[in-house]
């Protein structure tokens, strides 16, 4: 019985990160440039949507400059209301990459 305990909570924890919520970023633009690594610009305010499991969310209508050198990679964006564009600079990307 113990062993069987043991072996249902090793599957749970290999499993558990595939549970793991993604992380959302909203814009809110409060920095005022524009710029997509610039933290003030997201709700959470340190940090900006960097990684495979982020989520870039625009709750309203934005331009959005990908820095010069800037590789960035994000889960999606998610537009819920408004019109959003990005663009980039010389020397970046943006890449959608939802492989969680």
């Amino acid at each position: 019985m113990k062993r069987v305990q043991c072996l249902l909570m090793a599957a749970l924890a290999l499993a558990l990160p595939a549970f793991a919520a993604d992380t959302v970023y909203t814009w809110t633009g409060t920095a005022g440039d524009g710029k997509w690594s610039t933290p003030n610009n997201w709700d959470k305010g340190s940090g900006y949507p960097s990684a495979a499991d982020h989520i870039a969310q625009f709750g309203k209508s934005a331009a959005v400059t990908v820095d010069t050198g800037a590789q960035v990679t994000i889960g999606y964006i998610k537009v819920t209301a408004g019109n959003v564009t990005v663009n980039g600079t010389a020397g970046s990307y943006l890449t959608l990459d939802h492989a969680v």
